[in-house]
């Protein structure tokens, strides 16, 4: 009996045995699992650059919203983000326009920046983030910066008018390089005919480097377009008295006073113009009219002594001289002005001697030194007082020629009758 129940347990272990072994066998490791196809994965990389995407496009609506209700402090941070997360480039330029703005808008301009130089970063030829950079650093008069960045945007866009403008700019007025600056502005005006600011600096730059002729052209080429410019009209006025062009001068200043009667600029041209024509009785007429309108002009009171001198009218001259000397008695250019006279009369008297000078001569011509010595006080007409003494010195009496006229103080020649 017992033999028999441990057969039967030997019986069902080797059952069990024999069912954990085909249990057993059906669980064990598969084979290895095979690679994935290029196609898998370009699959599962475009599954997670969509899911990328849809957060960068989900923190771009929160910013935009925030951005368009011109809450720039708010939109900032979901912009950061994206400039953060934005490995890929997705919104570009665009981005740090944005994050620059707010900046801006929240009076950060330090922070804007840094947020254009973060995107250039990224995109190093991008022309709007370096004009951006290239606007902070010209107004906050960073020259030096500024520089390098206006010549890479001309490398890129050598076609822009703006680009070649605001590099003359910096060179003009920030760095006081005309030289440098007159190309750019050149090329600004040929891009742009229609911009008069560069059209008016350029000439201004003409002025500076004295090239009347190029200043000519450019005020020509303005005047084209816009003929009642009449302050570039006194311009050309000038610009034609530099190269000895006095009659176009004259037409010039007939224009701009038959608009403007009393541009006193253009009469103080068009006086020296007559005068430069040896139309003497034009210039007087002139000069008349604008004392008619600047009773206490003492520069003009010489200019209209200056042509009764040349007219030999020199006691009228000297008349206009006294009228210097009351408004201002120490305007070093009536003392010149009274000095010339003197000068110019002993110049015909000895002429009408065959040349000879005379003592009457030299007497005169030290009365011209000794004005001439007094407008030497006058600090901004001491250089070219110092110049007209230096034309009479030679011809002034010596100690000789006192010793041999020992009594003679003053000219006896009818030629000085007028100084009597």
């Amino acid at each position: 009996m017992k033999m028999n129940r441990l057969n039967a347990l030997l019986g069902a272990g080797a059952v069990l045995a024999l069912t954990a072994g085909l249990y057993l066998s059906s669980c064990a490791p598969a084979a290895v699992e095979k690679k994935r196809t290029p196609e898998q994965d370009k699959a599962i990389q475009d599954s997670l650059a969509q899911i990328h995407k849809l957060e960068l496009q989900k923190l771009w609506s929160f910013g935009y919203e925030h951005y368009k209700q011109a809450n720039y402090d708010r939109a900032k941070g979901y912009f950061l983000q994206i400039a953060d997360k934005d490995t890929g480039g997705i919104y570009g330029r665009l981005l740090y326009q944005r994050i620059g703005y707010c900046y801006l808008q929240t009076g950060k301009p330090d922070s804007a920046e840094w947020a254009y130089k973060k995107g250039l970063e990224k995109l190093p030829n991008d022309t709007w983030l370096l004009s951006q950079l290239g606007f902070i650093c010209r107004t906050q008069k960073r020259y030096d910066e500024a520089l390098p960045i206006y010549q890479r945007l001309i490398t890129l866009e050598p076609d822009s008018a703006n680009h070649h403008k605001f590099l003359g700019q910096i060179y003009y007025f920030g760095l006081n390089e005309a030289e440098s600056a007159l190309p750019h502005y050149e090329k600004a005006v040929e891009l742009d005919p229609k911009d008069i600011e560069s059209q008016d600096t350029l000439t201004d730059i003409y002025k500076k480097i004295g090239d009347p002729h190029k200043m000519i052209e450019t005020l020509t080429t303005m005047l084209a377009s816009k003929p009642d410019d009449l302050s570039s009209r006194v311009r050309l006025a000038e610009s034609y008295l530099k190269v000895g062009e006095y009659e176009k001068a004259v037409e010039q200043c007939d224009v701009v006073i038959a608009r403007e009667p009393q541009n006193i600029t253009a009469l103080e041209f068009l006086g020296e113009s007559y005068n430069q024509l040896k139309n003497y009785n034009k210039a007087i007429e002139t000069y008349k009219k604008i004392l008619s309108f600047q009773p206490e002009d003492k520069k003009n009171m010489c200019n209209l002594a200056n042509c009764h001198i040349e007219l030999g009218q020199y006691t009228t001259a000297l008349s206009q001289v006294s009228r210097a000397l009351s408004v201002d008695p120490n305007y070093g250019l009536a003392f010149i002005t009274r000095g010339m006279a003197y000068e110019k009369a002993a110049d015909r008297c000895s002429e009408k001697n065959k040349g000879k000078t005379t003592f009457d001569d030299k007497l005169v011509y030290k009365m011209a030194y000794d004005e001439y010595q007094k407008a030497k006080r006058d600090m901004a007409w001491r250089s070219e007082a110092e110049i007209r003494i230096s034309y009479v010195s030679a011809v002034i009496p010596t100690d000789s020629d006192y010793f041999m006229h020992p009594n003679q103080k003053s000219p006896r020649s009818g030629c000085y009758d007028w100084i009597r």
